[in-house]
């Protein structure tokens, strides 16, 4: 969707209803706010058009709402309408305040919901601010108004001051301040450096250095896991696992879904690689850390290396990281056990910037009741995070109805038909549809290796590449059995790839094809 068809009506800065009091100017950063980069994380909220007469539909009765809510909510987060100091260790805050973007965008929201596109939803957020790094203007809100009357919010929150379990606290306050303007302002704190002080510098760059690597051209793909489909991979799993009290795994979605789709990724790559989970510290840190906490409290739990693909067994990955997860729960000095696998951390994050692993990211934001944000008119319809130009980052949410899960997947752009392949993991096994990136799955179940079968795989998938006024001409001449004989034909049965995953030696195989293949533009 063109971003012509957005039309910038106004920008504010909103700043704090109550100044902040000199005894909050500085707040000290912890080693969670070190180890996450400046950028911004975004979040998009999508509002129905209002045919209550009781509910406010005038634009600018919505605008000023917001901005007067915002202003506010800010007074309770006050380090987000602060300035992140040149060090990199506290932030000022200096009421400096927030940005309040009004746009018009020209066209029902239904057709940013029929694109089924990342790239559609990301014209709501801020033009190329998602995952940009900013030390000032810490909230960045863009309120969008389509021809329908529906409305969106775009927000996007500094992810130095705060992480996902704190950015969707911020939005419920924020949503709580507009359905209610006379709330009285609730005080949180901030101190989470006085508790969990910062490393040292030389390991927060190797960390951040991995962590915001490259900013370049990423594609982003979306799938759905029904719920039933869930339990299934679920079942398979604790099958897997095998019945003994000591092995027994019963999974939750998040262990189930996250673990199966780091293995359909990482099974396409020649390289070793390691799963990492952000998982959230605060029922680990509330014996340290008052009730009224906000700020950054999660960090990178890591899964053992896996040398070869073939090696990734999902009862024994999520085994690993449930082995982790209680260390930490155990240990009775939460800094030095952090410290100790930090420098384990920095490690393979530098590893992984050198290309010597694969380290995958996984965050999930599950359970975090994003649809039941209510500003005074009822709750979204759709929710969505903008896409993050930092490869093998994985996100997993509650899909809208919470009768399944919603997975977006980061990868560096890499050719279509490979992009292919790895699509054709999920569909094996059935577990999971992809409602945007591409809409035709090849008919092939599986793959041979010999260079022979991979060249007649690629003919049928190149013919199911063709245009539809292609295929109703070839339907006219009758060759449309033929086209369908040719696919079945070099099916083959999948002895060997019981996993579902396509073999890596065959991707190194149809790289050297596809040269081929371009060039004759034909095959055969």
């Amino acid at each position: 969707m063109a971003a012509s068809r957005l039309a910038l009506i106004s920008k504010k800065i909103i700043k704090p209803s109550s100044p902040t009091p000199l005894s909050h100017r500085i707040k000290k950063h912890s080693i969670f706010d070190q180890l996450n980069p400046c950028s911004y994380m975004s979040f998009g909220m999508f509002f129905p058009k209002q045919y209550n007469p009781t509910l406010p539909v005038d634009p600018t009765h919505i605008s000023t709402t917001l901005e007067n809510s915002l202003s506010r909510a800010l007074t309770s987060y006050y380090p987000l309408a602060g300035t992140i100091r040149d060090d990199g260790l506290h932030v000022e805050c200096n009421d400096v305040g927030a940005k309040f973007l009004e746009a018009k965008i020209d066209c029902p929201m239904s057709e940013i919901f029929n694109r089924n596109s990342t790239k559609a939803e990301e014209l709501i957020f801020p033009t190329d601010l998602p995952w940009t790094p900013s030390k000032e203007n810490l909230v960045v809100a863009q309120l969008n108004h389509f021809n329908c009357g529906g409305i969106s919010i775009g927000l996007c929150v500094s992810h130095k001051i705060v992480d996902g379990s704190s950015l969707i606290n911020f939005i419920h306050h924020w949503a709580a301040m507009a359905r209610n303007p006379s709330a009285p302002i609730p005080s949180f704190q901030f101190d989470g450096g006085s508790h969990f002080p910062p490393v040292s510098s030389p390991i927060a760059e190797a960390i951040l250095k991995s962590k915001t690597r490259g900013n370049h051209p990423c594609i982003s793909n979306k799938y759905f896991f029904s719920r039933s489909k869930i339990n299934s991979l679920k079942a398979m799993i604790a099958a897997e696992s095998g019945t003994s009290k000591s092995s027994s795994i019963d999974p939750t979605s998040v262990e189930a879904a996250s673990a199966f789709v780091y293995k359909c990724i990482a099974s396409n790559s020649t390289r070793p690689s390691i799963f990492t989970q952000s998982v959230n510290l605060r029922p680990i840190m509330k014996k340290w850390l008052p009730e009224e906490f906000q700020g950054n409290a999660s960090f990178l739990f890591m899964a053992p290396e896996i040398a070869d693909p073939a090696d990734i067994k999902l009862h024994r990955l999520i085994s690993e990281l449930r082995k982790e997860k209680k260390m930490y729960w155990e240990t009775k000095n939460l800094m030095s056990t952090m410290l100790e696998k930090v420098k384990s951390l920095q490690n393979q994050l530098e590893r992984d910037h050198n290309d010597e692993v694969d380290v995958y990211k996984c965050t999930s934001l599950s359970k975090f009741n994003f649809h039941d944000i209510d500003y005074g008119w009822g709750g979204p319809t759709r929710v969505c995070l903008g896409s993050v130009p930092i490869n093998k980052k994985i996100f997993l949410m509650d899909s809208q109805n919470e009768d399944g899960i919603e997975v977006l997947d980061e990868l560096e752009v890499v050719p279509v038909m490979v992009v292919k392949f790895m699509e054709l993991s999920f569909q094996r096994h059935r577990v999971c549809s992809n409602p945007s990136s591409y809409e035709r799955v090849m008919a092939l179940e599986s793959w041979a290796v010999d260079k022979k079968s991979v060249r007649e795989s690629l003919r049928a998938f190149w013919l199911g590449l063709e245009s539809e006024e292609e295929k109703k001409k070839k339907r006219r001449k009758g060759e449309e059995e033929e086209e369908i004989e040719d696919i079945n034909k070099f099916r083959q049965d999948h002895r060997g790839f019981s996993s579902g995953v396509i073999p890596t030696k065959l991707i190194v195989v149809i790289y050297g094809l596809l040269r081929d293949f371009c060039a004759s533009k034909c095959i055969g």
